[in-house]
C-alpha cells in the first residue's frame, strides 16, 4: 500500500525538477525574443507544464489529509498525468500566423512575428517601429540564417544630432551604422554593423521603404 504513495511523491520532485528549466528557459526566450513566443502554439504549454506536478502535489496533500488513506487508483492517475506531461518539452514547434501591431500616428501596422518587430506602440499615436531583415533580399530574421539589419519607420529622426539633418544620413551609432533617411514626412532607418551595409545603398533604402510600408493596414479617422 506504501509504495504508490512514495512514488506519487518521488514522481512529484522529478516532474518538477525535470520541467522547471524548461520554465526558466521559456522565460528568457519570451522576455528576449518575445516574437519568437509569440510565433508558436505550444510555447505556453511547455513553459506552464511545471505547474501541473505542483498543483497536483498540493491538492493531493490537501485531500491526504482531508481523507486518508487515498486509494491506489488516485496515486496511478496521478503517475500517468506526471508521465504524460513530462513529454511537453519534446512538443514540436508549431507556427502561428501573430501579427504585431503597432501605430504611427493615425496609421495601423500588421507585422508578422517572423520580422521581429519591436519598439512600436500599440495605441494610436505611435512614432516608431523597427523590424529585423537580412539582406539585400529582406528576409525576415527569424526565417533567415545570416545577420540582420534593424529597419525602422518612424515620424521623426531618432538621435536629436541628425536635426535638422540632411535627407539622407549615416553615422556611427554606439559601435554600429545607422542611417536615416527622409520620404515625404516619412523617416525610414537602418542600423547595423557597418559590414552588413551593401556598397549601392540606394536598393537597401528603396527596399526597405517598399517592405515597411507593406505593413501599413489602415488609417484610423480622428
Amino acid at each position: 500500500m506504501w509504495k504508490w504513495p512514495v512514488l506519487f511523491w518521488l514522481a512529484v520532485v522529478a516532474s518538477v525538477y525535470w520541467l522547471g528549466p524548461v520554465f526558466v528557459d521559456h522565460v528568457i526566450i519570451e522576455t528576449y525574443s518575445p516574437m519568437q513566443a509569440r510565433g508558436d502554439k505550444l510555447f505556453y504549454l511547455r513553459q506552464t507544464a511545471v505547474i501541473v506536478p505542483i498543483l497536483a502535489g498540493v491538492v493531493m496533500f490537501a485531500v491526504w489529509l482531508w481523507r486518508r488513506p487515498l486509494a491506489p487508483l488516485i496515486y496511478k492517475s496521478g503517475l500517468l498525468v506526471f508521465a504524460l506531461v513530462a513529454l511537453s518539452p519534446f512538443l514540436p514547434r508549431v507556427e502561428t500566423d501573430f501579427r504585431q501591431i503597432y501605430w504611427i500616428g493615425q496609421a495601423r501596422y500588421e507585422i508578422p512575428w517572423q520580422y521581429a518587430p519591436s519598439k512600436g506602440s500599440i495605441r494610436p499615436g505611435g512614432g516608431f517601429f523597427e523590424v529585423r531583415v537580412s539582406i539585400p533580399d529582406m528576409t525576415p530574421q527569424y526565417e533567415s540564417n545570416q545577420k540582420t539589419l534593424a529597419i525602422g519607420k518612424a515620424s521623426y529622426f531618432q538621435t536629436s544630432y541628425n536635426l535638422p539633418g540632411p535627407a539622407e544620413l549615416c553615422k556611427p551609432f554606439f559601435g554600429k551604422l545607422q542611417c536615416q533617411w527622409l520620404r515625404g514626412d516619412v523617416v525610414y532607418s537602418a542600423t547595423g554593423h557597418k559590414d552588413l551595409f551593401p556598397d549601392d545603398l540606394g536598393n537597401l533604402m528603396t527596399s526597405a521603404e517598399e517592405l515597411l510600408d507593406s505593413f501599413q493596414v489602415s488609417t484610423s479617422q480622428e
